[in-house]
C-alpha cells in the first residue's frame, strides 16, 4: 500500500508546527531574553521583532494557532504572546462577568487532602488553572498521575463570595480556591 504524497506533507508540516509551537511557548512563557526579547506589560511582542529574532512569522504563527487544540496564543493587531504559564511575569486578563455553576480541576490523588484542607493555589504557577468540564480537567490531570482525580469547584458560589475568574483562551484562571468551594 502506498502512501499519498499529501498525507506526508501534512505529517511534516504538523510534526514542524509542533516543534516550532514548543519553541514559543518557552520563548514566550519563560525565556524571551534568551532570544534578546522584551515582552510588555502584557506579555505581548511585535511580531516584526519576533520574526527579527527568531525567524517565525506571522504565517506560522496563525497556522499554529487555527491547529492547536488548546489555544495558547494569540495574535492583536501586529503582536503577539501566549496566554497563560508565564514565570517571569503577572500577566492581566479579561475578569469573567458570567461564571458558570461549576468548574473543574484534575490533580493527582496525593494532592487531595492537602487541597481539601488549604484549598486551590497556584504553587510554582501565578494562577490556578480551571477547565469548564470534566474530560478537560481530566486530561490536564492525566499530566500528573495516571489516575487523576477531577475536584468540582462551586465557581458562581466562588464568585458571588469574591473570588475572580479570568478567561485565557480555553483555560479559566484564579488566584485561590478557598476550601469551602471544592469538592471531590
Amino acid at each position: 500500500m502506498q502512501i499519498p504524497k499529501n498525507f506526508i506533507k501534512y505529517i511534516i508540516m504538523n510534526k514542524t508546527l509542533t516543534r516550532i509551537s514548543k519553541k514559543l511557548s518557552y520563548i514566550l512563557r519563560h525565556h524571551p531574553e534568551a532570544y534578546g526579547l522584551t515582552l510588555d506589560s502584557d506579555g505581548f511582542i511585535s511580531l516584526e521583532e519576533l520574526k527579527n529574532n527568531t525567524k517565525i512569522d506571522r504565517e506560522t504563527i496563525e497556522k499554529i494557532i487555527e491547529n492547536q487544540e488548546k489555544k495558547r496564543l494569540e495574535i492583536v493587531g501586529d503582536r503577539v504572546r501566549a496566554l497563560y504559564g508565564h514565570s517571569a511575569m503577572e500577566m492581566k486578563y479579561p475578569e469573567m462577568d458570567i461564571i458558570p455553576p461549576h468548574l473543574y480541576h484534575g490533580t493527582a490523588p496525593d494532592n487531595i487532602a492537602r487541597i481539601i484542607a488549604q484549598g486551590l493555589k497556584p504553587m510554582s504557577r501565578k494562577y490556578v488553572h480551571l477547565s469548564e468540564d470534566k474530560e478537560t480537567a481530566l486530561i490536564v490531570g492525566k499530566r500528573h498521575h495516571k489516575r487523576p482525580v477531577v475536584l468540582t469547584i462551586k465557581a458562581q458560589k466562588a464568585g458571588e463570595n469574591g473570588i475572580k475568574f479570568y478567561r485565557a483562551g480555553d483555560v479559566i484562571l484564579c488566584k485561590f480556591v478557598p476550601p469551602e468551594f471544592i469538592s471531590e
